[in-house]
């Protein structure tokens, strides 16, 4: 558990299978809209830019801690909510994170391959070993979406329109 990860609070049986039950706020958007909404302004003020990029990285870096990658982080698994002049976050959508235990040499992860569950509009935020290679390290993809989320947050622009230009983009340097 952490304040700035979605909290799972109940298991259900459905129709469909089993069901998660998460926490709601009403008052909270996915930061893609925020940052859609902003487009007016371009982007957050800087003390807002470095207090919400901090949250989401502390929150990654306490699931690190506990060995959980989430391995497809974008504003479209980052829900936000403006209190005052600051925004507390909320990471969810770890369905494609993986868990890596010491004591043994397994990983736990649902899908080998993510590009099966991440959404179109995430592409350009999730590290492009993710659509190759089943075992790519965990940190370095978090990592590398914290870069693209940084990017966003604080140029006002995404870091490209999609997966094909954000790998165009990182190959001409």
């Amino acid at each position: 558990e952490h304040p700035s990860i979605l909290k799972a609070k109940d298991y259900q049986q459905h129709d469909h299978g089993p069901a998660l039950v998460y926490e709601y706020d009403p008052d909270a958007v996915r930061l893609d809209h925020l940052l859609l909404h902003l487009e007016d302004t371009k982007r957050l003020e800087m003390y807002q830019a470095v207090s919400l990029l901090r949250n989401i990285a502390e929150a990654v870096q306490y699931a690190h801690g506990q060995k959980l990658f989430h391995r497809a982080l974008s504003p479209q698994s980052i829900y936000v909510r403006k209190i005052d002049d600051d925004y507390k976050v909320k990471i969810c959508n770890w369905s494609t994170a993986e868990r890596v235990y010491e004591t043994e040499t397994k990983q736990v992860t649902a899908f080998s391959h993510l590009t099966r569950l991440v959404q179109e509009d995430a592409g350009p935020y999730v590290a492009l070993e993710s659509h190759s290679l089943a075992d790519a390290d965990g940190v370095h993809m978090d990592v590398f979406s914290l870069g693209t989320i940084a990017y966003h947050i604080f140029t006002g622009k995404k870091p490209a329109e999609n997966d094909l230009e954000l790998q165009d983009k990182l190959s001409r340097g």
